[in-house]
């Protein structure tokens, strides 16, 4: 079967059109009808309705397009473990900024490039970049994009503050606040790992605003419990990965509770992964994950 034809049925599925997929292939419109009609031949199944609203597809189609993104997604760890290999090591050496992206990034990272052993420095900011030029990072993770003309940085993650409240909470009714919507309440005092909802706690402490703040565990898990044991307000957060179609790879939910949303600029946070311009080639099999 041909992965660049189960690619092109990816981009249709995701158009839904053969005009926008075949502009964004860079191939002409027969040529990708073409690659479809062969690869409905090849599969003996029509995958895809064609009418004046666009392209649907079957429900053979949509089967197919589940096996297709899994072909796809090995392909790339394939590709990006093959084009590692060539050299001196099959490594990857990732800076990070700040402990918020070793809960969930550096995890998922290392899922996504199986098969490349990912070494991982947590560095200030201020670092980053140097990393890069002196050659002892491949990658960089931070809240901030490199304003340096040789470095290219492209959103990777957005962590979104969420305040976890009873369903008994008149804040229940409501899908999103302010951290000033929060006055009168209990709150269970966030872990340090939170950086965003530790952001939120100074200003409400430095707006004098009347919140009574409980001690909490340290301990994540044991932090969890004690929400889950207590009708206390408590801040979870949120994190979605652009580079698997916004998929949200992270966000608690707990029963008899509902997740609201803090709505304040200080409440979210966008993370970006740097690398060299001139390491772009290396890096193709990882960027087809990212947004262009």
């Amino acid at each position: 079967m041909n992965i660049t034809h189960l690619n092109y049925f990816i981009e249709v599925a995701n158009s839904g059109s053969l005009t926008k997929a075949a502009s964004k292939l860079y191939i002409s419109q027969s040529a990708l009808s073409q690659a479809m009609q062969k690869l409905e031949d090849e599969l003996d199944m029509q995958l895809l309705i064609r009418d004046k609203s666009g392209i649907k597809l079957t429900a053979g189609g949509e089967l197919v397009l589940e096996y297709a993104l899994n072909i796809s997604e090995q392909s790339d760890k394939l590709k990006w473990a093959l084009k590692n290999s060539a050299h001196d090591s099959a490594t990857l050496r990732l800076w990070t900024f700040a402990p918020p992206t070793y809960r969930f990034i550096i995890p998922m990272f290392k899922y996504y490039t199986q098969g490349v052993k990912v070494l991982t420095t947590c560095a200030t900011y201020n670092l980053l970049d140097e990393a890069l030029r002196n050659d002892e990072a491949d990658i960089t993770v931070s809240e901030y994009p490199s304003s340096d003309p040789d470095i290219t940085s492209v959103p990777f993650a957005r962590e979104e503050l969420q305040i976890s409240v009873p369903l008994t909470n008149k804040l229940a009714i409501k899908d999103s606040i302010s951290y000033r919507d929060l006055g009168g309440e209990i709150i269970l005092e966030p872990t340090g790992l939170n950086v965003i909802a530790m952001e939120i706690v100074r200003q409400i402490r430095k707006e004098d605003i009347a919140v009574n703040f409980v001690s909490s565990d340290s301990d994540y898990m044991r932090y969890r419990e004690t929400i889950k044991k207590t009708n206390m307000l408590s801040f979870m957060s949120r994190t979605t990965v652009y580079y698997i179609s916004g998929t949200v790879i992270h966000e608690e939910i707990y029963k008899g509770r509902k997740s609201v949303f803090i709505s304040d600029p200080q409440g979210s946070k966008t993370y970006y992964i740097s690398f060299l311009r001139s390491q772009q080639k290396r890096f193709i099999p990882l960027l087809n994950w990212l947004p262009q």
